[in-house]
């Protein structure tokens, strides 16, 4: 197969980001227990947690079961929380974290481990420091400015910021991969036409609908999850191929996402106080539909 060479320079960069996270992983995953119940922050490094929940594994030494463990965060019960779950793992999503230091406590057979958790705002900062003011929030559609009044930029979310920090809720959309013609216009040189338009779930499924390989061989429609929101006052986009039907969630084994991911750089790196949707294009086939993730 002729490779071109973008698809040289996507291949290199996705397989040297794959082995970065690889090697994350390991580092960072307990290599043996040397204590009755050891509890890793899974979501990120301990301190560095933000926007009030945390995703925890808790292993504990045999005989100690689950049925043996209590938990408890800043003493407030969360053992409804954590489950074993498929992998065989004890996780468990842990939410109400106050802002700065949390406390978080497993029990088991009269032994106690407490892992401290840094909590920081949604809406940043983490460790950069204090931020530049003012800042103006995206909204639905782009604002003319006025004397009073600044241009916004448009969010491509359908609700405003609920605060000084442009926090916007969250929205997921469905795209589909077309089997019609798409790219450069061979008529039209300028013309771009989109190779991933949006679905409509609530009708049937598009007639121009191509479909793709699972990592288990299987194919399925090829149909792109994808999630904006806010963190940190800008706006992200995440998105990864779903399996149609399956579920989405921190423990779902996901049958589509290789577990590695690909992160673009847009044209510019400019801030003018203004929060601006994401500059990078999370609409690449070639990492797609070989189930790599776009954050």
């Amino acid at each position: 197969m002729h490779l071109t060479k973008r698809q040289y320079w996507l291949q290199g960069m996705v397989l040297c980001l794959a082995a970065i996270l690889v090697s994350c992983t390991e580092s960072e995953a307990p290599k043996s227990l040397d204590a009755p119940i050891v509890i890793t922050s899974l979501s990120n490094r301990a301190d560095l947690i933000s926007a009030g929940n945390v995703l925890v594994g808790i292993q504990l030494l045999p005989p100690l079961s689950l049925e043996d463990l209590t938990v408890d965060l800043n003493g407030v019960d969360v053992r409804e929380h954590f489950a074993v779950r498929a992998d065989g793992r004890i996780l468990g999503l842990v939410d109400g974290l106050e802002i700065g230091s949390n406390a978080l406590t497993a029990t088991a057979a009269g032994q106690s481990t407490r892992l401290a958790l840094i909590n920081h705002a949604k809406g940043g900062p983490v460790f950069s420091g204090p931020q530049i003011q003012p800042w103006v929030c995206a909204t639905p559609q782009p604002q003319e400015g006025s004397d009073d009044t600044p241009a916004t930029a448009a969010s491509g979310l359908s609700t405003s910021a609920i605060d000084k920090q442009c926090n916007i809720a969250a929205e997921v959309k469905r795209y589909y991969r077309t089997t019609e013609q798409c790219g450069r216009d061979p008529d039209n040189p300028r013309r771009f036409i989109p190779c991933f338009k949006e679905l409509d779930s609530t009708g049937s499924p598009p007639v121009d609908l191509a479909e793709t390989t699972s990592r288990q061989g299987k194919t399925i429609p090829y149909i792109v999850r994808v999630e904006r929101g806010t963190m940190n006052r800008g706006i992200y986009d995440i998105a990864v191929v779903e399996e149609a039907g399956t579920e989405w969630g921190p423990f779902s084994q996901s049958q589509t996402w290789n577990g590695a991911l690909v992160h673009l750089f847009g044209g510019s790196t400019g801030t003018p106080r203004r929060q601006f949707p994401p500059n990078s294009r999370w609409a690449m086939d070639e990492a797609l539909s070989r189930g790599f993730m776009f954050p």
